[in-house]
């Protein structure tokens, strides 16, 4: 049973972990977009 547990447990972790980075990719993604629009404008 423990066993079972420090696997789900293990396993939300990684889920969690990977979430966060898309999360993060996503924020990247939308900075990129606003310095595009910023360049777009500033020529």
């Amino acid at each position: 049973v423990d066993e079972n547990l420090r696997e789900m447990e293990s396993s939300m972790r990684c889920r969690l972990r990977s979430t966060n980075k898309s999360c993060k990719a996503e924020t990247d993604i939308e900075d990129l977009k606003k310095q595009l629009e910023q360049s777009k404008i500033e020529r």
